[in-house]
């Protein structure tokens, strides 16, 4: 589903019918699950492989210009072991206390340089090179007014749907009025237990991927898509 019509989906969903100025906080709406559901859910659709090429003794490196979140990292492309996370914490204590040479890496820490492009640590600081290989989630485009749908807009435009609708009544229409607000969040909160299911079992994907993507009816999509799906 491209952004257009997410936007007037959501419009109709939210009782506005053709009433466009209401676009804007929609499209806020729509940016706002994308980043969240990014967050809860490791879509399939958008894990994507790098490599880090190790240099003795450096201990920060770039990452994808699109990375959001680490899968797997191992110590080099032998896949010894994986790298195991640290926190904050942790890793201001790992360079005070615990270990300041260099040798074989087992830890990672991620943090951002001051021009937000992610980097990781790895530590030990590497005694010798080596070529890193490791698996991320992509960080998806923010949507824009008129643009072409993306992978999961277009596999499940539900979830987008539903979380904008919730945004919306809960901001915009029923501020005072929980219980409506408490309904629309259950519907995005069933889109979220469909996608993740579908992430253990991709063969699901066919069951809320429309109609006009796969050729073939579903009845689960149908059902869920009633009132506001063209």
């Amino acid at each position: 589903m491209n952004v257009n019509a997410l936007v007037s989906a959501v419009r109709y969903r939210s009782g506005w019918g053709d009433d466009v100025q209401h676009d804007t906080p929609i499209l806020y709406a729509l940016n706002t699950i994308q980043r969240n559901v990014q967050q809860m859910i490791n879509f399939y659709e958008t894990i994507n492989s790098g490599t880090i090429t190790l240099v003795a003794g450096t201990m920060a490196y770039a990452l994808a210009s699109d990375f959001l979140k680490m899968i797997k990292i191992w110590n080099s492309n032998t896949y010894d072991h994986e790298l195991q996370p640290i926190s904050p914490n942790e890793f201001k204590v790992y360079l005070s206390d615990v270990d300041t040479t260099r040798g074989t890496p087992y830890h990672y820490y991620i943090h951002s340089s001051t021009t937000n492009i992610p980097y990781v640590d790895i530590l030990p600081v590497a005694s010798a090179a080596a070529t890193v290989p490791y698996f991320y989630t992509a960080k998806m485009a923010e949507l824009v007014e008129g643009g072409s749908a993306n992978v999961l807009t277009t596999r499940y435009p539900d979830l987008y749907i539903e979380g904008a609708a919730w945004i919306m009544y809960r901001d915009e229409i029923y501020k005072d009025q929980p219980e409506k607000i408490a309904f629309r969040k259950q519907m995005f909160n069933d889109q979220i237990e469909i996608a993740k299911l579908a992430q253990r079992n991709v063969d699901d994907l066919r069951k809320i991927t429309p109609q006009r993507v796969t050729g073939h009816e579903r009845k689960l999509y149908t059902t869920q898509t009633t009132g506001y799906s063209s």
